[in-house]
């Protein structure tokens, strides 16, 4: 099967939040195929055919929302899910030119999402290996690790990879929270003096950015992780290209395009 273009202009592979393959089903227990990967994309976003042949299908379901299939000459069909809206109609010709529509949210969507999914003779393919991605990020700026500043707070932060959770832990000896990890890190690289600020805390102290011209090095936050009695509940520290390190538990790297880290999301900010 041959590689087909990528359908938006964003390197979709690293803001996948559900990946194609089997999983259990909690409701029922029984194992499924998640037959196709939910990327999250900014909504509005011009979706292009990913390949040159027709529309087979639009439409609208619970599940899909509006919904766009194509098909080439060699029976291949892509479906392109969650659509806010939809430009193309059944039987059209496409090219890899073509917009057929924009990202949304619509159907069981969890936030503004592009659901792709591959099929030939009713076999279905991970679209991950027979669909190109693009360029760019969903957050400005990508990765700066060339930059000494960033380098060395990153080198600082990856010293306590793997470390555990501890409420109100603030040091290498006590093991960190999230503020208490940030704060320590921002301090001991020498970027910035915190001391020992919480999440609301460092909010306070920073000039908010636009999530358009975030770059590795600014801090990412979040509110509603916990019942805290202020806005911002936690905290890390943005990697570019859709990463963070944070001290969650353990201390680790995570994707901030998952649905749980998407619906907290609060802001990003750089220390003034």
């Amino acid at each position: 099967m041959q590689t087909y273009a990528t359908p938006i202009e964003l390197n979709w592979y690293s803001y996948i939040s559900t990946y194609y393959g089997y999983f259990v089903n909690n409701a029922t227990g029984q194992t499924e195929l998640h037959r196709g990967v939910e990327i999250n994309v900014k909504e509005g976003t011009e979706v292009q055919s990913a390949m040159n042949g027709t529309v087979t299908a639009t439409g609208y379901s619970g599940t899909f929302g509006n919904y766009v299939v194509t098909q080439d000459e060699d029976g291949v069909q892509i479906k392109y899910a969650h659509l806010q809206n939809i430009a193309v109609s059944e039987g059209v010709a496409v090219t890899t030119d073509t917009i057929i529509g924009t990202t949304g949210s619509t159907g069981s969507a969890t936030g503004s999402q592009l659901y792709l999914e591959l099929v030939k003779d009713g076999t279905y393919y991970n679209p991950v290996f027979y669909i190109a991605t693009g360029e760019g990020g969903l957050y400005g700026g990508g990765s700066s690790y060339d930059d000494e500043t960033v380098q060395r707070l990153f080198t600082e932060a990856e010293k306590y990879l793997v470390m555990p959770y501890v409420w109100g832990g603030s040091s290498p000896e006590t093991s960190f929270d999230c503020s208490g990890f940030v704060s320590y890190v921002f301090t001991n690289s020498g970027v910035c003096n915190m001391g020992r600020l919480t999440a609301q805390g460092i909010y306070n102290i920073c000039t908010p950015v636009a999530p358009e011209e975030a770059k590795a090095g600014d801090i990412i936050f979040f509110t509603g992780t916990y019942a805290a009695g202020e806005p911002v509940t936690h905290v890390g520290i943005y990697a570019g290209d859709g990463q963070m390190i944070h001290c969650g538990d353990p201390i680790q790297y995570t994707s901030i395009n998952s649905p749980y880290w998407q619906s907290h999301f609060y802001g990003f900010g750089r220390p003034n």
